[in-house]
């Protein structure tokens, strides 16, 4: 189970009402591919967001093709934090 966060992907931005937008890129193998439903809580530089997932773009990464270990994906994830 391989997976890990790009971390220039990170991004958080809060709107007027203090409610944070975290958008990051999670890299992994499809056999452990990352868990999208549910409630989510994701720490970046020591403040944790916890909110729910409201959008998702999977795409294979490049140049890993063949067995279903070898092959990774780049999941884009828009986490909406609720606390």
């Amino acid at each position: 189970m391989t997976k890990f966060v790009e971390c220039g992907s990170v991004n958080v931005s809060y709107d007027r009402m203090g409610i944070a937008t975290v958008t990051y890129t999670v890299i992994s193998t499809v056999a452990s591919a990352y868990s999208f439903g549910g409630s989510k809580t994701v720490t970046f530089a020591g403040t944790s967001f916890t909110g729910y997932v409201t959008n998702v773009g999977i795409t294979p990464v490049s140049s890993t093709t063949g067995g279903s270990n070898n092959i990774w994906i780049a999941a884009s994830i828009t986490l909406t934090s609720t606390s």
